[in-house]
């Protein structure tokens, strides 16, 4: 069209050759070989620290209980299932029995199960409602 219009550069020119196709193609290959290359090396590092790092962990501990071993030293309590059921005892004894807790103010102590009974039959005693937030109580 520039020949016609007779407007023409001489420093300007039209490219007559297409690029090649063949050595895009092997580099793309090459890319392609690479990569598969690395990523197999990469899997093989991979499992091979994994194996190292687990020869170095120590062993896990036996979950294990057995009655003739014993907690480690230092023992703080030779029979800690003794010990549990004297606790036990001494609960229930202040749960189910009577005894005085303040004999000078008359305050005593009832069994559990007695108290409940008074309470389903009288209803507990009334209390003062909480003030509403932001107001001081009187």
């Amino acid at each position: 069209m520039s020949e016609q219009s007779g407007l023409s550069n001489p420093d300007v020119q039209f490219e007559k050759e297409d690029i090649r196709a063949t050595p895009v193609l092997k580099f793309l290959v090459g890319i392609a070989i690479t990569s598969v290359v690395v990523c197999v090396l990469l899997l093989g590092f991979y499992r091979g620290m994994r194996s190292y790092v687990a020869g170095l962990q120590p062993e896990p501990p036996h979950m294990r209980f057995e009655e003739d071993r014993g907690a480690p030293a230092p023992r703080l309590q030779e029979r800690p299932d003794l010990d549990l059921r004297e606790v036990r005892a001494r609960e229930d004894e202040i749960l189910t029995t009577y005894a005085w807790v303040d004999k000078s103010r008359g305050v005593v102590r009832i069994p559990i199960d007695e108290a409940m009974k008074i309470i389903a039959e009288q209803g507990l005693p009334p209390t003062a409602a909480p003030a509403p937030l932001g107001e001081k109580a009187k």
